[in-house]
């Protein structure tokens, strides 16, 4: 459990309406790595990413996903969130000749 300062609405069962042990778990993120061999790390982020944690988590977990999948070449792709533009996650990426699938902006 997590602890949070925010009001947070909880959803249960008709039955379960008056019962006082509700659990809350609070998930930022799910990063997930996924390819035709299967599926690679699955990392879960608890705050606020930002692309300074962005890149560590890449930095961290991106190749070793892809030596888990037997991948020695692979074209990442990510949506458009803030930390994933960011210039400086770009540059990260491109410094490190990781090609990146271009997203059309919506």
């Amino acid at each position: 459990m997590y602890p949070t300062n925010k009001k947070v609405r909880v959803y249960r069962r008709k039955s379960e309406e008056f019962k006082n042990n509700t659990y809350l778990a609070l998930l930022r993120m799910a990063g997930r790595c996924f390819s035709f061999n299967g599926v690679g790390k699955i990392i879960i982020v608890r705050e606020k990413l930002n692309a300074a944690k962005y890149i560590n988590i890449l930095a961290n977990n991106l190749r070793e996903s892809a030596e888990m999948l037997h991948m020695d070449y692979f074209i990442f792709q990510q949506d458009r969130a803030p930390p994933h533009t960011a210039k400086i996650t770009s540059n990260w990426l491109r410094d490190q000749n990781i090609p990146v699938l271009d997203w059309a902006p919506q």
